[in-house]
Parts: structure tokens; sequence; C-alpha cells
């Protein structure tokens, strides 16, 4: 009479769980190939809003001089001066101040931002970022000589920009034939921030500064 081997349940079982390892890889290749497929299909609208982003909250502080003759013209510190009305050594210097301040905070809040990139990820670094320029943005609509809270709106507008840059760099990886063009985009744009309180200074000359601020922070929130 035949005798058949004895069945080696220890090795079939190894070679089910070998099996069932190749198909999960296989399965989460699939799921990573068509999460990519629609990244790259919606690419350009990406990064036309992480312009967009750049744009309005990464670079608007260096419209500082912008916004410096605008918070002249409103008197702004003026109740600092001897005579109220006349821009005074007290009032430039205070304001001079201001910014001085914010842009410390600017140059130390990009280290700041770095970590939190790599900690948690591009989509809580821009929306921590955006947050503090939407907060900045508020603060300076309401503040005036009564309620001065000028300081604290310029240093959330400065921390907060450096953040929403370095959060869209990543996206220059969906055009891999153009990395370097994109990332140049992304730079430019930051540069063209400083145009933000440009329009600010033009537009006081029909709405106010409350008006303003509270309708860019809309269009912030969106």
């Amino acid at each position: 009479a035949l005798e058949l081997p004895p069945t080696d349940e220890g090795e079939g079982s190894g070679s089910m769980s070998v099996s069932n390892a190749g198909m999960e890889d296989v399965a989460t290749q699939v799921l990573n190939n068509n999460r990519d497929e629609d990244y790259f299909r919606w690419r350009h609208w990406l990064v036309a809003l992480a312009l967009l982003q750049c744009f309005l909250a990464a670079g608007i502080f260096y419209g500082w001089p912008s916004l410096y003759t605008m918070l002249l013209e409103e008197g702004i510190y003026s109740n600092r001066c001897p005579h109220p009305g006349v821009v005074c050594t007290r009032q430039t210097l205070d304001l001079g101040f201001i910014y001085t301040i914010g842009g410390c905070a600017n140059l130390a809040a990009q280290l700041l931002w770095g970590w939190i990139l790599d900690k948690r990820g591009p989509r809580v670094c821009s929306f921590l970022s955006v947050s503090l320029v939407f907060l900045g943005i508020v603060l300076l609509g309401v503040t005036d000589n009564e309620f001065d809270v000028l300081p604290y709106a310029m240093v959330a507008i400065a921390v907060g920009g450096p953040g929403a840059s370095v959060a869209c760099f990543h996206l220059s990886n969906l055009y891999p034939e153009a990395k370097n063009t994109v990332l140049s985009l992304f730079s430019g744009v930051f540069q063209l921030g400083f145009m933000v309180f440009m329009i600010f200074n033009a537009l006081s000359h029909y709405i106010t500064r409350f008006q303003i601020c509270m309708g860019y922070a809309v269009l912030l929130f969106l």
C-alpha cells in the first residue's frame, strides 16, 4: 500500500500569509496609483489655488510701506503727538517699531513652520498659517487709537505668512518635468504679496479700513 507523506500545516499557513501579504501590497499600490492619477488630473487647479493662497497670505507683510502711509493718513497713534493731526516723531517711531517686531517674528516663524510641516504635513501647516493671517487682518480692521491691537495684528500676519508659502512647495512634484518652474512661480507670487496692502491703500479713499479688512478676511476664509 502507498502511504501519502504527511502535510506540513505550518508551511501551508506560511504560504497563505505570504500570499495575503502580497495581495495587500498589490491593493495598496493600486490605491496609491489611483490617488496619484487623481492628483495629476487636478494638478492645474491645485497649483492655481496654491498660488492664490501665496498671493493672499504669504508675503503681504512686506507691503508695510503702503499700510504705513494709510495708517498715517488715518491718524493712527496721532494721540501720542503733542499736536493731534500733525505727524510727529513719536508717531512714526512707534509705527516703525511695530514693523521691526513683525520682521523679527517673520524670520523666526520660518523655522517654526518648517518643523510643523515635517511633523504634521502641509494641510495642517496651511490651515494654521492662513488662520493666523486671517486673525491678523481682522485685528487690523478693528484697531484704532482707543483699542490698540495693531502690534498683535502685524505679528500675526508676519508669523502666518511663511507657513502659507512653504505648505505649497510640495505641489511642484505634480510637475516632474517642470518642477523648478513651478517653484519659481511660488517664489514670484510670494514677492507680489506686497501689492495687497497697496490695494488696501488705494481702496481706503473710497471705503473704510474696517470694510476693507473684513472683506479681505472673508476672502481668506473662503
